[in-house]
This record gives C-alpha cells, structure tokens and sequence, in this order.
C-alpha cells in the first residue's frame, strides 16, 4: 500500500523564485485519510438527512390530518350549535302552531257550550209555548161548551152574544199567534242543533289534528333525547345523576303547554299531551346539560403526546397518575374555553404553571394549564369562542404543551372522551 503513496515532489514558481514542495509518504496517507474521512461524513449526513427527511414527511402529513380533522370538528361543532339553534327554533314555532290549535279548541269549546245553553234556552221556551197553546185550546173548549148552554137555555142577549164573539176571536188570534211562535222556535231549534253539529265535528277534528301534532312533537323530542343521552353516556358520566344535579342547581323550568282543562278534552289527547310535556322536559335539561359539558377540543389543532390515567412521569420516569391529557401544538397556540362557564382562576399554580380553571355548573370544572399567557380573568365568563391563554411551557414541564383537565364532582375524567362525545353528536346529526 505505500507503494501508492511514494514521495512527491512540486516545484513552485514564481517572481520571487522557484520553491520545493515534498509530499511524504505520510501527508499523502494523512491527507487521503482526512478525504476519505469527510466524504464518509458526507455520504453519512446525506443518508441521515433523507432518512429524517421521510420521518419528518410522515410526520407532516400526519399533522396535516390532524389539524384538517380538526378543522373538520370545528365547523361541525359549528354545525351542531347552528342545527340545536334550529331545533330549537323549530321547538319554539311549532309550540307557537299549537298554542294557536289550543285557541282554536278553546273557542270551539265555548262555543259549544254557548250553542248548547242557547239550545236547552229555547227547548224550555218551546215547551213553555207548548203549554199556552194548550192552555188557550182548553179556554176555547170551556167558550164553546158556555155558548152551546146559552144556546141550548134562551136567545142571548145581543150584547153577550157579541162579548162572546170577540173573546173567541181574540182567543183565535192568540192561539195562531203561539202556533207562528212555536213554528219559530222550532226552526231556531233546528238551526242551532245544526250549529252544534258543525261544532262538534270541527272540535272533532281539532282533536284529531292535536293528537297527531302531539304524536309529532313526541317522536322529535323523544329522538333529540336518545341522540343527546348516548352522547354524554359516551363520556363514562351518569346522565341521571347529572340530571338531578341540573335540577338541584338551577331548578324546574322548560317549555310550557297549557293543558286541555275543558269537558271535551279527549282522554288520547290529554295522554299525548302529558307525555309529550314529559319529552319536552327531559330534551330541554339534556339540552342545557350538553350545551355545559366540555365537548369541544381547546385547540384548533392538537396531537395526543400524553393520554389520561397511569403513565411513566416524563421527569422522573417513575409510575404516576395522569388526572389529563397532554395536548401538542404548536407554541403560543391559541387556547380555548371547551364549554361556556366562568373562570375561578387565573394564575400561577405550581406545578401546573400558569393556570386557567373555569366552572361550567353542575360540578363540571375543566383546566388549561402550562400556558405561555392568559387572556381571561377571574370572574369573567367564557365560552368555546373565548380564547383564555396562549400554548406555552410553563410550570413543570418538559416541552410546549397543554395539560387539559375535566373535573365532573371533583373526580378527573378522561377528557378525549369528552371530546369524542361530541364528534358523535356531530356524525350523526
């Protein structure tokens, strides 16, 4: 091999003179070595270079899912608060639709009622009627029976003769006018048992048209709450309880439809109405109940760098509890409030760096921590369009990122539950 490498000589000239360059043995496996050295180096760095270069790329597109499914979740949470406002809108209009049909049932009752008593009113004046007719028929009998004995007696005088005759035409005239009475009062009797008739076939199909409403009404409420209560039963939370707590902390409220309290109520329509109150009630608490859980994702684009539950602690690297998920983005990203509520806390907090703490009711608490800034203030209420801090590295924390907590009655849950909760409502709404 050193017969590769023989002395060499260069001579060098120039205006000062001419020079002697040696290259011994040694420099020339000196400087192939170094060569050989730096191409290595090369050909390793380019090696490397692109095998990063491949991570780095699926790791890029990986991100880029990533931030357009995330994307994607908030303008369908868009659309889930777009399509509840409709629901609800839909919910008012057609309780509006049936406040009018209960107008409508109410009037068509009472006027019944009024055509009925008009009816009985003009029963008894026709029976009264009735009984006069029969009262001056039996005074004509008597005249008749008193003329045919003065007849039979004597001559009668001209002057009883002529009384006589004039009571017997006054009493015709009474009886032809209580005959055109009672003739009269037969026809207003027809007419308005006509009139009860149409009345009662128009509160007829009032009913019919309630029912069927009610029926209506029934299966949207009653699918809005099967949709709502699978949602947060993904969660791991108990919706009842949760319910009770509602009720506990806010009190009764909701909707109100007023109750058929007229004696033509049908016992169909009054059971549909009770159970369509009770469907109402129950998807308006499940409602109010969804809006204050913390179903939205606080960052816009996030990747999952630590999950909930136990993990290897990132500092010590002994088995510890994680009481919530540690969310990546990208540094000062914007932070967001997962549900609306009202912040109790705004600060530095330990381990936890700077803080943010927001109470949604129902003992619903959700934390933003290792944040670079916070944006809110204690007491001021937020909602998911409220950013409260920026993405940071505070506190005891190994790199930028979020630590996100859900609290439900001081317990920590999984948040990613919660977070695929409400992609469920979304799908399939």
């Amino acid at each position: 091999m050193l017969a590769w490498f023989p002395e060499r000589q260069i001579l060098l000239r120039s205006d000062q003179g001419v020079r002697l360059v040696t290259f011994s043995t040694r420099h020339q496996i000196g400087a192939m070595g170094a060569l050989a050295l730096v191409l290595g180096w090369m050909l390793f760095a380019t090696g490397m270079f692109a095998w990063n270069a491949d991570i780095l790329l699926a790791k890029d597109r990986s991100i880029a899912a990533l931030e357009q499914a995330e994307r994607e979740a908030r303008a369908e949470i868009d659309g889930l608060r777009r399509h509840v406002a409709g629901l609800s809108s839909d919910l008012d209009h057609r309780q509006a639709q049936m406040k009018l049909l209960s107008d409508d049932n109410a009037i068509l009752s009472r006027n019944l009622a009024s055509t009925r008593s008009t009816l009985s009113a003009k029963e008894s004046d026709l029976a009264g009627l009735s009984a006069s007719r029969e009262a001056l028929k039996a005074q004509m009998v008597a005249m008749h029976a008193e003329l045919k004995l003065a007849l039979g007696a004597k001559a009668p005088a001209e002057g009883d003769e002529a009384a006589l005759s004039d009571r017997l035409i006054a009493m015709g005239r009474d009886i032809r006018q209580v005959i055109v009475q009672r003739d009269e009062v037969r026809e207003d009797r027809r007419r308005i048992a006509d009139k009860a008739n149409r009345l009662e076939l128009a509160l007829d199909e009032s009913r019919g048209d309630h029912v069927g409403l009610l029926q209506r009404f029934g299966d949207l409420a009653l699918g809005n709450v099967g949709e709502i209560e699978k949602a947060i039963s993904l969660t791991g939370l108990d919706v009842n309880r949760l319910l009770e707590n509602q009720r506990e902390e806010t009190g009764k409220g909701g909707p109100f439809i007023p109750a058929f309290k007229d004696e033509f109520g049908s016992p169909e329509l009054r059971a549909n109405l009770a159970t369509l109150n009770r469907r109402i009630d129950r998807w308006d608490n499940l409602n109010a109940l969804f809006k204050a859980l913390p179903m939205v994702s606080p960052l816009e684009e996030f990747q999952l760098n630590s999950a909930f539950g136990t993990r290897n602690d990132p500092i010590n690297e002994l088995t510890g509890i994680h009481e919530g998920v540690d969310l990546g983005s990208a540094m000062r990203a914007k932070v967001r409030a997962s549900a609306p509520g009202r912040v109790t806390f705004a600060g530095w907090k330990g381990r936890y760096g700077r803080l943010v703490e927001v109470d949604h009711g129902l003992g619903v608490i959700t934390r933003y921590a290792h944040l670079e800034r916070i944006s809110v203030r204690v007491g001021q209420k937020v909602g998911p369009d409220v950013v409260v801090g920026l993405l940071g590295n505070s506190g005891r924390s190994t790199g930028p990122h979020l630590h996100y907590e859900v609290l439900v009655g001081g317990r920590p849950r999984d948040p990613m539950k919660f977070i695929k909760a409400g992609r469920y409502v979304l799908k399939d709404l």
